[in-house]
């Protein structure tokens, strides 16, 4: 009888034995396909070698990106933690928000006072401060949509290109308008030049071609050009007024 409950112990401890190892086993294997809870927890940014080809457009940033999310939904989100374009998106949603309650106080605290303003003169003010909305808006909604896909990225991109063109065409109106207030033609003029450049940049920069990223230097130089070509208006109103002139503040125009 001794030797009967010896030998059921026995089995009972074998058996136990048996069944936690197999038990421990199992538990192994399950943490080998099932993650860990940490190990679920993606992390927001990734390196710039995570990145698809599309993503990667400047090697000397290294990591912060987030990955493609392919749902509007999840830019919309990365609003809200922080990453390489946050300083971005942020700094021109504010800015399209600030010329938007700009373009009220213009007029109620400036033009309104005016009471021989023509069309025009307001006209030429609200071309400059749409011109910025546009620009600040488009970059906004390009740094923030451009983690969704190849394609969302790459038409926002544009957009972004010809919001910068809108801005640089529309801050050359007023200068222009009222630098040469009195000389019509040269107004039609410039503004004609002005216009057309910028329609002509907004053309290579939204081609296919010039969009890879060897391509950046050329873009730029076309932005630097347009940009310089301010010079040449101002230049003529010297020749026209001198220096200290009060229909162009040629001063204020320089420190600008």
């Amino acid at each position: 009888m001794l030797t009967l409950r010896k030998m059921t112990s026995s089995y009972r401890t074998s058996s136990e034995n048996t069944v936690s190892a197999e038990t421990s086993s199992i538990a192994t294997k399950v943490n080998e396909v099932i993650p860990s809870s940490r190990s679920l927890t993606v992390s927001l940014t990734c390196n710039f070698g995570d990145l698809p080809t599309w993503l990667q457009d400047n090697h000397d940033i290294l990591k912060g990106y987030r990955r493609p999310t392919f749902s509007y939904v999840k830019c919309a989100k990365s609003l809200f933690y922080i990453h390489n374009e946050s300083v971005n998106i942020w700094s021109h949603l504010i800015g399209t928000v600030a010329f938007f309650f700009l373009g009220f106080t213009t007029y109620y605290y400036v033009l309104a006072h005016q009471p021989n303003a023509k069309t025009w003169d307001f006209f030429v003010f609200y071309i400059f401060l749409l011109g910025a909305m546009i620009c600040l808006a488009f970059s906004s909604t390009f740094h923030t949509l451009c983690c969704h896909s190849e394609k969302v990225c790459a038409n926002w991109n544009r957009c972004d290109y010809i919001g910068i063109v809108t801005l640089i065409v529309g801050s050359f109106f007023p200068m222009i308008y009222y630098g040469f207030y009195c000389h019509k033609v040269l107004q039609i003029v410039y503004l004609s030049m002005i216009s057309i450049f910028g329609a002509a940049t907004i053309s290579v920069a939204v081609l296919n071609r010039f969009r890879s990223p060897q391509f950046r230097w050329f873009r730029a130089s076309l932005f630097i050009a347009m940009g310089l070509s301010a010079f040449v208006p101002l230049i003529h109103a010297i020749f026209i007024y001198g220096v200290s002139c009060k229909e162009l503040l040629v001063n204020f125009l320089f420190l600008s």
